[in-house]
């Protein structure tokens, strides 16, 4: 029972000492001082003549033939250096290809659109069949002649085929102008590429 009873009290002072010392108030001191004070202002900045003409090429290449030097006076539309440019060369071809590819799909014999047309006339075509049928039916049910699965079957059918054909008109009209506006890229890539090579 001592043992327990000296633990207690030992456990007492241990928690009195441990709230003892965290309750004391600790003082932080301040003291003002003279000093200089000093203002520093830093920045960056790029100074250029006031009359000067900086000249960039409209393409990248090689360096083939100066035709002016430093101090040299020159025209207006002189031409004052001359670079070897393979890269507008590739351009400019490459340019040509999409062009004629997208003319090609839009406008030519294995056009996109002309798939689409011959899909979208045959849904046409199965529409108005689907629908005669489906109003003959009608007219039927109406008249106590045939059975409600067959009109069931035929008013199915006519409203598939009406869906089909909003979906595939959709598409074409989406397929249409995405290719015109292929078509116009193509032709003011075509257009800048013939600028940079010229």
């Amino acid at each position: 029972m001592k043992s327990i009873y000296t633990v207690l009290q030992l456990i007492f002072l241990i928690l009195f000492s441990f709230f003892n010392t965290g309750c004391k108030k600790s003082k932080v001191e301040i003291s003002p001082t003279t000093e200089t004070l000093v203002e520093s202002v830093y920045g960056s900045a790029a100074l250029y003549p006031k009359n000067g003409y900086y000249i960039n090429a409209t393409v990248s290449g090689i360096l083939m033939k100066k035709n002016v030097f430093e101090g040299d006076t020159f025209l207006k539309n002189q031409v004052l250096f001359e670079i070897e440019n393979t890269s507008s060369d590739l351009q400019s071809t490459s340019a040509k290809s999409n062009l004629q590819l997208a003319e090609e799909n839009l406008e030519g014999k294995r056009n996109v659109l002309f798939e689409l047309e011959q899909r979208l006339k045959a849904s046409q075509s199965k529409l108005t069949l689907d629908s005669i049928n489906f109003l003959r039916q009608k007219s039927l049910w109406e008249k106590n002649i045939g059975s409600k699965n067959d009109y069931d079957m035929r008013k199915l059918t006519y409203e598939m085929s009406a869906s089909d054909f909003i979906a595939l008109t959709s598409k074409y009209q989406q397929t249409k102008s995405l290719l015109k506006s292929q078509l116009t890229n193509a032709k003011s890539n075509f257009l800048l590429s013939n600028c940079l090579v010229s």
